[in-house]
């Protein structure tokens, strides 16, 4: 790999739908140099504090970033992202700790410049394939990132081909005032159990809402048994993008923001406000995995559904009748199939038989493409985390099996939340094989 990259691809591209371009841009944040480190299992609490101190020294400045969802602990081993201002400092703070690491990617933004460009050169070949753009119903071919406008483009054209059987809808308006659309399907027939599907909640989690989208395409007009099979037993309401404000943000600025962009009474001082909307529902809400600092990139707000986004949902849940069968919060990355709880020590009283589910949804996803996704709470597999939709869609939304499913890959240090468009289809396919097993289980 090329030690300097001579460009800088525009997280612009295509947000004009007419335009798809690859421009030469400085954008907000700019991460040359930028070490992705990764430390060996912590063996002591004096390396835990260490860790947890280099991480709040350097919150409010965006300079040392966790790049796992995980409890720092002993025998955690810990994924960094560092500035080149901050490296001496956690060099040299590590090795007095004789705490090991290793760096995996010593230029973060080359990498993020090499995949923006594979992403440009799919949506060049798409268009020059298929000479029209990507919101014709039948030439989104999954193979590239779409901006907001795209996808949800795509989307209203897919459901209005779909006669009676789609509707698309905005099921509420984002703090910049963009609409928040999901897809109805099958909403007239009453006595199908129905499921929920959001993405992006973490706007950087661009693998998330490209898999909602190809999980929307297959269930209206897939060929395949599990297609055929979700298409005719279930009502499906699926917001692929839950938060466009951060997500057009991770195009034009900053492609690791984690947060939307409202302004909070308290973040006057921020360099960018916003809320983290993935810990911003109301299950056991402010405890282990926010943070307190209203800068942080974990911050979860004033409240339990401070944000519009979140609000969107709790306010559509409260719409919802029939049978409540199945919720599902894809978030990136980690490989996982959650079970509730997150947000407490303890689990539900069906615990067992949600994770009989999981495990044979995680069964269909190995045999699909072999990748290997652990079941379990967060608590078992990662740590604590409050404030969830998935636990919140158990405790207070009725619903009888609730998840988040964490798409590939395992671990940042093979591409993390920032995947090349390679792995759109990939992703997709596991996942509509994991969700059909749950629902035949859930069924039984």
């Amino acid at each position: 790999m090329k030690k300097e990259a001579n460009t800088f691809v525009a997280w612009t591209l295509g947000l004009a739908l007419s335009v798809h371009t690859v421009v030469s841009e400085r954008y907000k944040a700019d991460y040359r140099g930028y070490r992705l480190i990764h430390t060996e299992a912590l063996e002591r609490d004096d390396q835990v504090i260490a860790v947890k101190r280099i991480l709040q020294n350097y919150e409010t400045a965006r300079q040392v970033f966790l790049m796992n969802d995980v409890q720092i602990a002993i025998g955690t081993d810990v994924w960094l992202l560092v500035s080149p201002s901050a490296y001496e400092t956690v060099r040299l703070g590590f090795g007095s700790r004789h705490i090991v690491f290793h760096v995996v990617d010593d230029d973060v933004q080359r990498t993020m410049v090499e995949n923006a460009q594979l992403n440009a050169d799919a949506i060049r070949t798409h268009n020059n394939r298929n000479g029209g753009r990507w919101n014709s119903v039948s030439t989104n071919d999954h193979t590239a990132y779409l901006p907001y406008d795209e996808q949800m483009n795509w989307m209203l054209n897919k459901a209005a081909s779909a006669g009676n059987v789609a509707t698309a809808f905005p099921v509420g308006t984002s703090y910049e005032g963009r609409s928040i659309y999901a897809v109805a399907i099958n909403d007239n027939n009453l006595g199908l159990p129905a499921i929920w599907i959001h993405g992006n909640a973490n706007p950087r989690d661009w693998l998330t809402s490209a898999t909602a989208l190809y999980i929307v395409d297959q269930i209206l007009n897939g060929n395949s048994t599990d297609a055929v099979y979700l298409r005719a037993n279930f009502r499906w309401f699926i917001t692929p993008n839950l938060n466009p404000d951060g997500y057009e943000y991770t195009w034009n600025f900053d492609r690791i923001w984690t947060k939307t962009l409202s302004l909070g009474a308290n973040q006057s001082g921020c360099a960018v406000p916003g809320v983290y909307a993935v810990g911003n529902f109301d299950a056991n809400f402010g405890g282990a995995g926010c943070s307190a600092n209203p800068c942080a990139d974990t911050y979860c707000g004033a409240g339990a559904f401070s944000e519009l986004e979140t609000q969107a949902v709790s306010n559509f849940m409260a719409s919802l009748t029939g049978t409540l069968a199945l919720f599902v919060s894809l978030d990136s990355f980690g490989q996982q199939w959650l079970v509730p709880y997150g947000c407490y020590l303890t689990k539900p009283n069906d615990y067992d038989e949600m994770r009989r589910v999981a495990a044979a949804a995680a069964d269909a996803v190995r045999q699909t493409n072999g990748r290997v996704f652990a079941v379990g709470t967060p608590v078992d597999l990662t740590g604590a985390s409050t404030g969830a939709s998935f636990d919140w869609g158990k405790l207070r939304e009725r619903f009888s099996y609730a998840y988040s499913i964490r798409t590939r890959p395992a671990t940042p240090g093979e591409g993390g939340f920032d995947l090349p468009p390679d792995q759109i289809i990939p992703s997709g396919r596991e996942l509509l094989a994991g969700i059909a097993s749950a629902c035949r289980e859930l069924l039984l």
